[in-house]
């Protein structure tokens, strides 16, 4: 598993969502508020006036004949980062495009395949990629080119560009991240790219070459997600040949229920909720913990609460049995709170910070005498609190004790 700057990875996820507000969408639905991924809303008196608030430079296709064909996406430069956000699919001629010259045969999906030539370095280099993708990424490229260009030769140039979207938003991501490190060379800052739910774009000189002028790319990908799996195989005009589609970048596995699927909340769920967990949006890892609060929460089933001795290890720190004065630890549905600095003051390490929270292990280390359902304790969920901010929330939604799936512990990994 890759590295995951959950900072930036929240920032451009954010983005890729509100980059299909865009398209397609009056006045009156900017004035009902724009949805944010966390599920709140923020009003705009229009579209006009979220740009503008947004510091947005539409993506522009000029030749577009209608509001959704016209605009693709947003671009803005924020701290120094340069940041180009495509929207995804969000009509049905979008769905055109995904589909293109859609062919089925058995567990197999086609899609025509067009040549694209990008000259890097002088040296010009012929690629592949679906068709649909390619013109429509083309219709925009003088849009983004100017925007990018503008900035890089202003007073205070960007000293990053990130290059984002979501669906057929990370399709465009992917051609556009390819053309502008091609286009700009080696004195601009390399355009990086991570995408979200995103179907495969090119052939095999397509990844090379990507892989080559934006390394360190990142895709994120649900387990659920079909749009990640296709199309699988394509071919070039008038051509019989089959040739595979292969995806650029490092690919970032991210869980969830199978009920969020593909859409960019789902994702926004997942890279929360799932695993690996990652840390609240807003959170610096570079923060010194001088307080640190485990809430437990027991689940709210059948025999879930118990008796025994439960300890926790966080910070590379085995704290010892988790026991509250005068209370009765760990009963079905409960919610504890335990601040381990001042129960554990010997044991509290000094210098630490968010970004040293890299594991947390739960652990029954002596069954209760009172456990008479069975020797198990159900944990449902527990948020970390960090000098008296909520950090993360880690779901477990598992049974820990002799003989359970889980064995007598549990760990889950936390990083960005």
């Amino acid at each position: 598993m890759p590295a995951i700057n959950y900072s930036l990875t929240y920032q451009l996820a954010e983005l890729a969502n509100q980059a299909y507000s865009v398209a397609g969408y009056a006045d009156p639905y900017f004035a009902a508020g724009v949805t944010n991924l966390d599920g709140t809303k923020t009003a705009y008196a229009s579209r006009q006036a979220w740009l503008t608030a947004m510091n947005f430079t539409p993506i522009v296709n000029p030749a577009g004949s209608t509001d959704m064909m016209k605009y693709w996406g947003v671009m803005t430069t924020v701290g120094g980062v340069l940041i180009i956000a495509f929207r995804g699919t969000n009509s049905i001629a979008d769905l055109k495009i995904d589909l293109g010259n859609w062919e089925v045969g058995l567990g197999t999906t086609y899609v025509e395949l067009a040549p694209w030539t990008l000259t890097h370095g002088g040296v010009p280099t012929q690629v592949l990629a679906h068709h649909r993708f390619l013109d429509t990424y083309l219709a925009v490229q003088a849009s983004v080119r100017q925007y990018v260009q503008t900035q890089l030769r202003g007073a205070t140039p960007p000293s990053a560009i990130q290059v984002t979207g979501h669906s057929l938003g990370g399709a465009l991501a992917n051609l556009c991240a390819l053309d502008l490190a091609a286009f700009l060379g080696a004195t601009a800052p390399t355009p990086q790219l991570m995408t979200f739910g995103c179907p495969f774009v090119g052939d095999q000189a397509f990844a090379t070459l990507l892989n080559a002028l934006s390394p360190n790319s990142q895709r994120f990908e649900l387990s659920w997600d079909p749009v990640t799996a296709h199309p699988n195989l394509g071919r070039p005009p008038g051509g019989p040949t089959d040739i595979p589609y292969v995806k650029a970048g490092v690919a970032v596995a991210l869980t969830g229920p199978d009920w969020i699927q593909h859409f960019m909340a789902g994702y926004y769920w997942a890279l929360k909720y799932g695993q690996p967990h990652g840390f609240n949006p807003g959170v610096d890892p570079a923060t010194v913990i001088t307080d640190l609060t485990l809430k437990v929460k027991t689940a709210d089933s059948l025999g879930a609460g118990t008796d025994a001795d439960i300890s926790v290890t966080i910070l590379g720190v085995n704290w010892g049995v988790l026991d509250l004065p005068w209370h009765n630890d760990f009963e079905q549905a409960a919610f504890d709170a335990y601040p381990l600095f001042t129960l554990f003051p010997a044991k509290a390490p000094t210098g630490k910070r968010i970004q040293d929270l890299t594991a947390l292990t739960f652990a029954m280390t002596n069954v209760g005498y009172f456990d008479v359902y069975d020797y198990s304790w159900k944990l449902a969920y527990v948020d970390v609190w960090v000098n008296g901010q909520e950090v993360i929330h880690i779901p477990f939604d598992c049974w820990i004790g002799p003989g359970e799936e889980s064995g007598s512990a549990a760990t889950r990994s936390i990083g960005f």
